[in-house]
């Protein structure tokens, strides 16, 4: 995420002459905004700060539980009970830094047009994916196709923008396998 990031919110001046990047380089990420905080509201309460006066006041209460215990909430909570919805905390879109919707910054392009590397592996997938010692549920199936998703095509599209622009792009597909390093022979590169 970082290279999307930067590459779509440092266009004027970049820190630097050109990227080489590595395995779903490209926007194909959308993120979301809760605005009604339900994740952190639901921690806060289970922390026992729900009763203070304001959000500063929540905030606070929660910075000072121990970690262990936010930590605890996380590994006790069940989706199932709470109607499928999962409990997790990641980027939010504010449209300065993270962008709600990088595929449609790239097709305008609206990134840091530098020079580019963009390299992904073959069977990007197989160490990305849930799996059992026999592979993950799917099978190679689902290997080629979190690896087409993930990797080839956002590294096809992102080559493409540059290309349309003229902006130098190179792509590399890492094919490297060492059986002997791999604890799975379905593992891949």
């Amino acid at each position: 995420m970082a290279f999307q990031q930067y590459i779509a919110g440092v266009l004027a001046h970049p820190l630097v002459r050109g990227f080489i990047a590595q395995s779903g380089t490209v926007g194909t990420s959308s993120y979301t905004f809760d605005p009604t905080g339900s994740n952190f509201t639901y921690v806060a309460s289970q922390l026992g700060c729900n009763t203070a006066a304001s959000n500063d006041e929540i905030f606070s209460c929660v910075q000072s539980k121990p970690a262990t215990d936010v930590i605890s909430i996380y590994n006790k909570y069940n989706a199932t009970l709470n109607n499928g919805l999962s409990l997790s905390f990641g980027p939010t879109a504010d449209n300065e830094v993270i962008f709600s919707n990088y595929t449609d910054r790239q097709q305008h392009g609206l990134f840091a047009q530098l020079p580019t590397v963009h390299s992904s592996n073959n069977a990007e997938g197989s160490s990305l994916l849930a799996f059992t010692p026999d592979g993950p549920p799917g099978g190679q199936a689902a290997i080629d196709a979190f690896t087409k998703n993930f990797g080839t095509c956002s590294t096809a599209n992102g080559a493409l923008a540059r290309k349309k622009l003229d902006v130098p792009v190179w792509r590399i597909r890492y094919f490297g396998q060492w059986p002997n390093l791999n604890p799975f022979s379905w593992l891949g590169a």
